[in-house]
């Protein structure tokens, strides 16, 4: 019901959005600003948070 009413909200399909979570689908930049702004996760902590998991993964 979550989902359903945050993918609503950000004007994204409810299948996509399941989609996304599971690792099946990448979002454009906008939609995915929009799904991170209905979680009520600031912009710039979910930046910093991708910044401190990319750092994290090895290097090539």
């Amino acid at each position: 019901m979550w989902q359903a009413a945050m993918a609503k909200r950000a004007g994204y399909n409810l299948r996509n959005v399941n989609a996304v979570e599971k690792g099946q689908q990448e979002p454009g930049v906008i939609s995915a600003l929009a799904l991170v702004a209905e979680t009520g996760v600031y912009i710039h902590e979910f930046f910093d948070q991708l910044h401190q998991v990319s750092a994290a993964l090895p290097k090539e």
